[in-house]
């Protein structure tokens, strides 16, 4: 579980008591990615830290990493900040890269060195580290462009890397969905471990093909370049309330009108947080704790299956979402944005499988992706 460091305090202090009692790991990201954008200076925490470009500075540009003072300075105060929380793990944060050629890259693959080098001298050195990579899926769409990034961040040192994929949402194509999995896959065959930040409705997919997943409670559910440029960064939205039985999350105005239906019992909850809520308005208010509880069991379920398990699983649960999603939707709960939701997920999960796609990193050097 993520928070920025550009929220207010009493935010991540929320997701440090949500994640220490969901029993689940919490990370503090500081969104380094974010300074070299235009409209940094608009959150009023980001622009307070030390590894900030300044409060009347311009966003960082690459050619400006060529110093090596700077390079140190951003790398060791990015890393404090994070320590001074009491974080499980630090994150090497980075800047967005379009593609191979992007100056970024170069600057990314040298601060990766410099924050492992730094995090191997704080008092806990033995935490793990996350080494952040936020790129563009548009530069990274073919095999090739895949292999060759998995490639170049080999040579570093870090216990996982976070795949920070813009242009990856619950609104994708089946193609991108598959595409966004087989770039974790060919960087978990060097040998990582791989998680993929904020996939939203996506993140039984990726733990099912043996890929860890980031989750913001209370943040937007992707991860989208746009959505830092202007005023408000991120931005927040309501917290959905996840339903397992769909697969997905709604919102509250969802399943109050569901819970008085006779699908009722789509809804049904025996997480530790809607044990202690009597009333449905005092369980929504509580969603973050509610969905933490259900990722933590998700995890926990993927763990006691096989790959091929797990895969047979999630069919049988795409499928009767779908199915159960059309009944709501037919009945006026749901709009169909969430219908044609559910047949995505379906679709990239057997396009997954038809491609050779598998847990165990057994990917294929190229993809036949319809478009």
């Amino acid at each position: 579980m993520t928070v920025g460091l550009s929220e207010a305090p009493s935010t991540w202090k929320a997701v440090r008591r949500t994640a220490i009692d969901a029993g689940v790991p919490w990370l503090a990201d500081p969104v380094l990615h974010r300074t070299a954008l235009p409209g940094y200076r608009t959150s009023s925490h980001l622009k307070d830290l030390d590894f900030a470009p300044g409060l009347d500075a311009p966003p960082y540009e690459s050619e400006e990493f060529e110093d090596s003072i700077l390079l140190r300075r951003v790398a060791s105060d990015s890393v404090a900040a994070q320590g001074r929380l009491g974080v499980s793990g630090y994150i090497a944060s980075l800047f967005v890269a379009a593609g191979l050629t992007d100056p970024w890259m170069a600057t990314n693959l040298r601060l990766m060195r410099e924050i492992e080098r730094t995090r191997g001298q704080a008092e806990d050195a033995e935490a793990p580290l996350l080494g952040a990579v936020p790129v563009r899926m548009m530069g990274f769409d073919t095999s090739e462009r895949q292999d060759l990034l998995a490639r170049s961040i080999s040579g570093v040192r870090m216990d996982a890397v976070l795949l920070m994929l813009d242009g990856l949402s619950r609104e994708s194509s089946p193609r991108r969905i598959v595409s966004s999995l087989r770039l974790a896959l060919a960087i978990k065959r060097t040998g990582r471990r791989v998680l993929v930040s904020r996939p939203g409705n996506l993140r039984t997919l990726f733990l099912a093909f043996g890929i860890g997943v980031e989750v913001g409670l209370g943040r937007l559910t992707r991860y989208s370049v746009p959505d830092f440029k202007g005023s408000g960064g991120g931005g927040r939205v309501e917290t959905l309330y996840e339903v397992p039985r769909l697969g997905t999350a709604l919102d509250a105005a969802d399943v109050q009108a569901i819970r008085s239906s006779r699908y009722a019992s789509l809804l049904r909850c025996s997480c530790p947080s809607c044990e202690k809520q009597s009333t449905w308005p005092s369980r929504l208010s509580q969603a973050a704790q509610h969905d933490a509880h259900v990722m933590g069991r998700e995890v926990a379920q993927m763990a006691q299956l096989s790959s091929s398990q797990r895969l047979d699983h999630l069919e049988d649960l795409y499928s009767d979402s779908e199915r159960q999603t059309r009944k709501l939707r037919m009945s006026g709960y749901v709009s169909d944005a969430l219908v044609y939701e559910a047949a995505r997920k379906r679709e990239a999960l057997s396009l997954a499988r038809s491609q050779g796609l598998y847990a165990e990193s057994r990917i294929p050097g190229q993809l036949d992706l319809p478009l």
